[in-house]
């Protein structure tokens, strides 16, 4: 009689955190945001209610 070996789960490899496909992946549109940041950081007046729309 074969006496069989428990078989031992192993659990997937863990995916490492790929900097370069975070940034591809949503780079831009950080990229608009720290824009539109730093315009309204140096003119007060950039985005308003009154140049919105």
């Amino acid at each position: 009689m074969d006496a069989k070996l428990p078989l031992q789960k192993t659990s997937p490899p863990k995916q490492k955190f790929e900097l370069f496909q975070f940034l591809y992946k949503y780079g831009t549109i950080f990229t608009i945001f720290a824009l539109i940041g730093i315009f309204s950081a140096a003119n007060p007046s950039f985005i308003n209610g009154d140049n919105i729309i």
